[in-house]
């Protein structure tokens, strides 16, 4: 449940990251976007429609990362649930190629992400 509704069908979760996590959000968005960017001339070849879903996926893992650059660390954010979803996708796909600390920083961002959208208001 959303922590706040202020405008119907706009939802609101709050979340606080720390510095570590704000900087694997940025590289896991970076990360994704590149990786959809690569998939274009691909999209390209499959219609016009299929061209311009993949270009607002890249548009997507690029705002979200730009929306991270915004934040800062420990403070806490509202993040409408449009927004999220972008992140949630760009961390789950890093955390599939990432190791060690920057793994274990990924999945603890996934986590406060996913039990934020949990939390009921």
């Amino acid at each position: 449940m959303p922590l706040f509704e202020w405008t119907e069908g706009v939802r609101y979760y709050k979340m606080t990251f720390t510095a570590a996590e704000l900087e694997v959000i940025k590289v896991a968005c970076t990360s994704k976007a590149d990786s959809e960017y690569g998939r274009m001339d691909a999209a390209a070849g499959e219609g016009l429609d299929r061209f311009v879903a993949q270009a607002q996926k890249v548009r997507d893992y690029e705002v979200a990362g730009e929306i991270v650059a915004g934040l800062k660390p420990g403070q806490p954010v509202l993040l409408a649930a449009v927004d999220i979803r972008p992140l949630q996708e760009c961390l789950r796909a890093y955390c599939q190629e990432a190791a060690g600390d920057r793994l274990a920083i990924a999945k603890s961002a996934l986590k406060k992400i996913d039990e934020a959208c949990q939390t009921k208001g």
